[in-house]
């Protein structure tokens, strides 16, 4: 009989070497590399951030946040809270850049797209989220001479899965304009609410009104008079027809008033500028014996005080 150990060896050999190729194909399939070492599977690059934070003027100012920027809601005006470190970073270092050189003004830019609703007091969506976000800088001590506000309608504006963008404000500077050249725009918005009071009418028994883009207008204009002229005041002064008794009369008057109040605070103009009084029905200016004239005198006056 023939010896059996070289064909034992045989079948040996080739189990081992048919073992080790299952390993290295199914059971270990990351580990095949050809070269008998295997390589560790290297990570996925973290994606970059389509839309950071930049505030640039030239070689003078460089302030950016790679990663984060402000957020807005869909047809929001106000940017979304928190803010993060590094966002807010990037304000402070321009609020000390334009307070370090006064001959230097900002220019903010705010996008919106046609389908978004306007739930700002501005004459526009983009005007309402650069006033807000004008309130950042001048929260951090920046002359409001210094900033101007623009719009621009951009229906390449994008929002997330959660209705969220990134990119709803723009900024570039330009050389500060003296004063007296703005003077022409003063002296008109002076004249025009001093002659001329901004009149909201209301329903009954309402405290609130939709603006029209009139009067979103004429607000744009108030908030930049008084953002230029620091001592400046403004009344809101309410009124009612005569339903009802005089005591509810005057409460609503009042209540009338300071949501007038509120619309330019909402803007950023301090409380104690604004001035607040209740008439009531007590100085009508059209007869409350019929309904068109007390439509009339279901009013708030705002005007330069």
């Amino acid at each position: 009989m023939n010896n059996p150990v070289p064909i034992l060896i045989i079948l040996l050999l080739a189990f081992l070497g048919l073992g080790s190729w299952f390993y290295h194909s199914l059971a270990c399939p990351g580990c095949i590399n050809h070269g008998g070492i295997s390589e560790a599977i290297a990570p996925l690059a973290k994606e970059k951030f389509a839309y950071p934070l930049v505030i640039k003027d030239g070689g003078k100012l460089s302030a950016t946040d790679m990663d984060d920027n402000l957020r807005f809601d869909s047809s929001g005006f106000k940017h979304l809270l928190p803010i993060s470190t590094g966002v807010s970073g990037v304000f402070k270092k321009a609020a000390e850049y334009l307070n370090a050189n006064k001959n230097r003004t900002i220019n903010i830019t705010g996008l919106y797209k046609k389908e978004e609703e306007n739930s700002s007091l501005s004459e526009t969506l983009g005007l309402g989220r650069a006033n807000n976000v004008k309130t950042i800088l001048t929260n951090l001590g920046v002359d409001a001479k210094q900033i101007k506000l623009g719009d621009r309608l951009y229906d390449q504006l994008s929002f997330n899965e959660k209705g969220i963008t990134y990119g709803a404000i723009k900024y570039n500077f330009e050389e500060s304009v003296e004063e007296a050249k703005r003077d022409d725009r003063l002296a008109a918005i002076e004249k025009d609410f001093t002659t001329r009071p901004l009149t909201l009418y209301f329903q009954t028994n309402s405290s609130k009104v939709n603006l029209s883009q009139a009067e979103r207008k004429r607000f744009d204009d108030l908030n930049y008079f008084l953002s230029r002229k620091p001592n400046a005041k403004v009344k809101s002064v309410g009124h009612t027809d005569d339903v009802g008794n005089r005591a509810s009369n005057i409460n609503l008057s009042r209540n009338r008033a300071d949501f007038a109040a509120g619309v330019l605070a909402s803007n950023g103009i301090a409380r104690n500028r604004i001035n607040i009084d209740a008439k009531g029905p007590d100085v009508p200016i059209a007869t409350n014996s019929t309904t068109a004239g007390r439509a009339k005198n279901r009013r708030v006056e705002i005007s330069l005080q």
